[in-house]
């Protein structure tokens, strides 16, 4: 398999928080002034901010001044993203949980650094394990927090049956779904992702707006886009998705 490609001439900073976590962003430097921050997770910091795939998002989100983070997902600092996924696979079905751990890490990062004052605003970002990852830390989120979520993993019912185990169902954004009410979601998926399953985000959207009729609050306040499938298992998110979730994010663009 070939090598993705990536943009050398977008050059990371690290960013020392933990010695457990491998934190890099782009933008200005956090020195200087207060800026809207995004959290992107998709695979390796340095590839999720690098990668050729990925730089319609991370482009249009820099040409407002902010500042995007991302942080290596476990064992993509080591591993290729789908070695990696077989390891969380075989995690789960031992019944280890490697994600909470991690997610807690995470957690106290945005916690200092909205702490320091480094950050005008949070929101936060994620490609398919890392939709999963971007909804398991807005769970700890009590403020309302901006989510775009491009063909993100669910683990729901239609879940390959490696991940039907009690572990992966605790982890399933659907177990949850009152913690996740208050914040805005907007989610891209293409119409025949068979790797995810298209079905299976626009019923979280729905669940989420029947549980936020149910709390009283706004169902509103999610959008699901689905456009024509790209890539192998039509898992591909198109430039036009990124460019959109982009704007929606950094408030460009209002999708109902």
């Amino acid at each position: 398999m070939s090598e993705p490609l990536i943009n050398e001439n977008l050059h990371t900073k690290q960013y020392a928080f933990s010695s457990t976590l491998d934190i890099r962003y782009v933008g200005p430097d956090t020195t200087t002034q207060r800026l809207p921050t995004i959290l992107f997770f998709a695979t390796s910091a340095e590839r999720s901010l690098t990668e050729a795939a990925f730089l319609p998002f991370i482009n249009q989100c820099l040409a407002t001044p902010s500042r995007i983070f991302s942080i290596t997902l476990p064992y993509h600092d080591i591993y290729n993203p789908n070695k990696a996924m077989q390891i969380w696979q075989k995690k789960a079905k031992s019944n280890e949980d490697i994600l909470t751990p991690f997610i807690h890490e995470v957690d106290q990062f945005v916690n200092h650094l909205e702490s320091i004052s480094k950050t005008e605003s949070i929101a936060i970002s994620g490609l398919s394990r890392g939709g999963l990852i971007a909804l398991l830390l807005a769970r700890k989120r009590s403020a309302a927090t901006k989510l775009v979520l491009f063909a993100p993993l669910l683990l729901g019912s239609t879940s390959s049956p490696e991940q039907q185990d009690s572990l992966t169902s605790k982890l399933s954004p659907f177990s949850y779904l009152h913690d996740l009410i208050h914040h805005p979601i907007c989610s891209f998926i293409g119409n025949l992702d068979t790797r995810v399953h298209t079905v299976e985000c626009a019923r979280f959207h729905n669940e989420l707006a029947k549980e936020a009729q149910k709390q009283r609050a706004h169902p509103l306040h999610f959008s699901l886009t689905i456009a024509p499938s790209i890539g192998r298992d039509g898992h591909g998110t198109c430039n036009k998705s990124f460019i959109r979730g982009a704007d929606w994010i950094l408030n460009k663009e209002i999708i109902t």
